[in-house]
């Protein structure tokens, strides 16, 4: 007879109570889930980072039409001349601030700012600092695209030298004042003065019959034609000399009839222009303005269909045209430093734990199932 002692049924229960429960393997599913996310964040927050760990003092870009030797993601700084007559005011959502977006003249519409409006003035000086991007990398920019392509008409005032220059050389470039090309195809309003004219209102209230206006007005001396008629009165061409203009300028005051120069746009396509000696050609239509000659002591409407005006009275040649922002354009988003961007370090720290641990939950797994 053993003299072991007997162990009792209950033993092997209690035994068994006192171990440790078995974990159950972690899914690797879920681990690769953490670490494809992880990844994702990291390609979305990977421009921010670069931006966040380079230089913090801004590149200085002395030429400002040079736009060949940009880099995208850079700190950078330019002086130069907006474009606010056609800036778009919005409100980005995320952002801190009112955005006006604007382009910069003489870069071809290729160089925008994305400028902080913190108040209604402009800054004194028009130097603009920034985070230099791509245009397209806007998450806005079809529809910044659209806008202007629909929206907006900007008038562009053509440089006249340049135009003269392209009036006798087709194959010579045509540019406006701030030196960009315009398109040789459109249509321009051709702004003359004519020193020696002068706009003379009388009024209905005063001379209901047209012929008495006119009569009254004939007194003063001068040739002149009926313009237009309106509700208000009628408005007369008078043709001056400009050295009886003082004379005749006083006797308008003392009837009290009001007066203006005489400025007048005719519209015309620019293939239609042409040039000859120190005159500008053009032709004018029904609807222009008539050219007026003096003729029996009265001014009469020029039925020739082509003018001819001396460039010293050309003010200015102007394009109304959609603004087109090139494929290849670039936007300087304001008040965006590097240093406002080291938070993407932290994520990017945190992000890196957390794929580390399920890597290594993943190794785990696979030595576990391999044992």
């Amino acid at each position: 007879m053993s003299d072991e002692p007997r162990q009792a049924e209950g033993d092997d229960e209690a035994e068994f109570a006192r171990l440790a429960p078995v974990r159950p393997p972690r899914s690797p599913g879920i681990a690769a889930l953490v670490i494809a996310l992880a990844l994702l964040l990291w390609g979305r927050l990977s421009d921010d980072s670069r931006y966040a760990l380079g230089p913090h003092a801004p590149r200085e870009l002395d030429r400002m039409s040079d736009l060949t030797h940009l880099e995208n993601n850079q700190y950078v700084a330019l002086s130069g001349q907006p474009d606010r007559r056609n800036a778009l005011l919005f409100e980005p959502k995320g952002d801190r601030y009112r955005r006006a977006f604007f382009r910069l003249m003489g870069t071809g519409s290729r160089l925008w700012i994305a400028a902080a409006e913190t108040s209604t003035e402009p800054p004194a000086e028009d130097r603009f600092v920034g985070r230099l991007r791509r245009f397209d990398d806007l998450p806005y920019a079809a529809q910044l695209r659209d806008y202007y392509v629909a929206k907006v008409k900007s008038t562009r005032f053509l440089d006249l030298p340049a135009l003269r220059r392209h009036l006798a050389d087709p194959a010579a470039p045509l540019l406006d004042r701030t030196f960009e090309p315009l398109s040789s195809t459109s249509e321009v309003a051709v702004v003359v003065d004519f020193p020696e004219d002068l706009l003379v209102s009388l009024a209905k209230r005063q001379f209901p019959v047209e012929e008495d206006a006119r009569h009254e007005l004939t007194r003063l001396g001068a040739p002149l034609a009926l313009q237009g008629e309106t509700t208000e009165g009628f408005l007369y061409v008078v043709r001056v000399p400009i050295s009886g203009r003082d004379a005749y300028l006083q006797q308008l005051d003392q009837h009290g009839f009001p007066f203006a120069a005489r400025r007048v746009r005719f519209a015309a396509a620019i293939e239609r222009l042409g040039a000859e000696a120190e005159r500008l050609k053009f032709p004018h239509r029904a609807e222009h303005p008539a050219i007026y000659q003096i003729a029996s002591g009265q001014l009469g409407p020029d039925g020739a269909g082509e003018t001819a005006i001396p460039w010293g009275q050309v003010a200015a040649v102007e394009q109304a045209a959609p603004i087109l922002i090139p494929s290849d354009a670039w936007v300087i988003l304001e008040h965006q430093a590097p240093e406002q961007f080291s938070w993407t370090l932290w994520i990017d720290g945190t992000l890196a734990v957390f794929a580390l641990f399920n890597i290594w939950q993943l190794v785990r797994y696979f030595r576990r199932r391999d044992a």
